[in-house]
């Protein structure tokens, strides 16, 4: 069987490749776009035809180049008016306007030889009958006596007529067959929607998930901040019992000392934003030029009393050092304890009056949504998916009929061998693949 036809300057073929499918190759397009000169191309390699209507305009060389399943490799080839073939890579050439003998050896398209004129039984004219049906009855009966090939003819008549009828046999079963799978396919069409219901009931469960995450953490807020309200209940009830003791008896007139104390401590909080401000401005970039100078003034001006009030400051400690000794005091490590839970306190009691303000502009926490709808979705969903899983085992049931169904064609093609239309012999494995419900369940 020929698996592939290739034209190079052939008419109006100026390079065309063509692989024609087991069995019948139909070939169609608009009018002169080279349909007829592709069975001519065969013609010419089968008879050596003569004459220049081969070569495509302006070409001084063309190629006819046949490829059969057998491994044969057949080329015609004309160059001006010299032709030769090469046959599996051998050249023949030197022919005198006949072929080689070894081409309808392989090709088997040969004239069918009598008596008289030879018959052409595998090219048909175009606009003309097929087969000798536009020949006399006399022509007719002596290629019938004369062809070897008459009782192959009949024969395969019978087979052809035989196989038509099986073929519309199984062509009946399986249009039953695909009846039923519409019918059992037009069942299945609801699941999409169904797909999209699930989805958004698992959306809608997300949702409701997430919710309830907010829900728990929201109690555990409440749980803290009304901790956190009880420590400040406990706390103002401690300072209200603090405030109302008495204050501690004083063994030594201390507020001289407290005020040189404080005034010591914010001296010494000056210098050091003072030691702080110089080292930014030993860090920080020049003035840029042709700016208003009064701020840097105003600034110099603030250096300048910091700088007095400094040394102020030194001259001031520098008297408290030549001041002598005070008296001893008393032990203050009571007080000072006291102060220091004191200070405790008032923290305390911010932080957690900070605390009450901040509880008292929460919003009331949400009501607990409504389960009911979510057990009647879960309902929902659960008797979906009871209909989604009977529903899958009606389509394995479906592809296991589907797969028997392939495996009887296969066997019955296997049976048949021979295809009805064209004579050729049937692969089944093709022919399941050309069927898509059918394609790849039939091995």
């Amino acid at each position: 069987m020929i698996t592939q036809i290739e034209l190079i300057n052939f008419m109006s073929h100026r390079h065309t490749v063509i692989e024609p499918a087991k069995g019948l190759t139909v070939i169609v397009g608009e009018n002169n776009t080279g349909k007829s000169a592709l069975v001519s191309a065969l013609q010419v390699l089968c008879r050596n035809a003569a004459g220049d209507y081969m070569l495509r305009h302006g070409c001084r060389e063309c190629v006819i180049r046949i490829l059969t399943d057998e491994g044969d490799d057949i080329q015609w080839r004309r160059k001006n008016r010299i032709v030769r073939y090469v046959i599996n890579g051998v050249d023949i050439h030197r022919l005198g306007g006949s072929v080689p003998d070894e081409l309808h050896e392989r090709l088997r398209l040969g004239l069918v030889e009598t008596d008289n004129d030879p018959f052409e039984i595998h090219f048909g004219e175009q606009k003309k009958p097929i087969f000798l049906l536009n020949e006399s009855a006399s022509r007719r009966a002596t290629f019938f006596a004369s062809s070897s090939d008459t009782i192959k003819l009949i024969e395969m008549q019978n087979l052809h007529r035989h196989n038509v009828q099986e073929a519309k046999t199984l062509e009946s079963e399986l249009l039953r067959q695909e009846a039923l799978l519409d019918a059992r396919l037009e069942k299945l069409a609801p699941i999409d929607d169904l797909g999209c219901g699930i989805d958004a009931l698992e959306a809608q469960h997300r949702e409701l998930s997430g919710a309830l995450q907010t829900a728990a953490r929201l109690q555990e807020t409440i749980g803290h901040l009304e901790e956190a309200l009880q420590n400040v209940s406990i706390s103002l009830a401690v300072a209200g019992v603090m405030a109302a003791l008495s204050p501690p008896p004083l063994f030594f007139p201390v507020e001289p000392l407290q005020r040189i104390i404080g005034r010591m401590a914010q001296e010494g909080d000056a210098i050091e934003t003072e030691r702080r401000r110089k080292e930014v401005l030993q860090n920080a970039e020049p003035p840029p030029s042709f700016l208003d100078t009064a701020p840097l003034a105003t600034l110099i001006g603030q250096i300048e009393a910091f700088s007095l009030g400094l040394d102020q400051s030194r001259e001031a400690i520098e008297a408290f050092g030549r001041l002598p000794s005070p008296p001893p005091m008393a032990d203050i490590a009571p007080l000072y304890a006291m102060v220091c839970r004191i200070e405790n306190a008032r923290t305390d009691v911010a932080y957690f009056e900070g605390c009450t303000h901040t509880v008292l502009q929460l919003v009331p926490p949400p009501e607990m949504p409504d389960g009911s709808r979510l057990r009647t979705h879960i309902g929902k969903m659960e008797s979906t998916i009871s209909e989604a899983e009977k529903i899958e085992a009606d389509l394995k049931q479906m592809l296991l009929e589907i797969a028997d169904a392939g495996e009887a064609l296969k066997r019955r093609i296997k049976k048949a061998g021979i295809c009805p239309t064209c004579g050729q012999e049937m692969d089944p494995a093709h022919f399941l693949g050309m069927t898509p419900l059918l394609a790849g369940r039939g091995k």
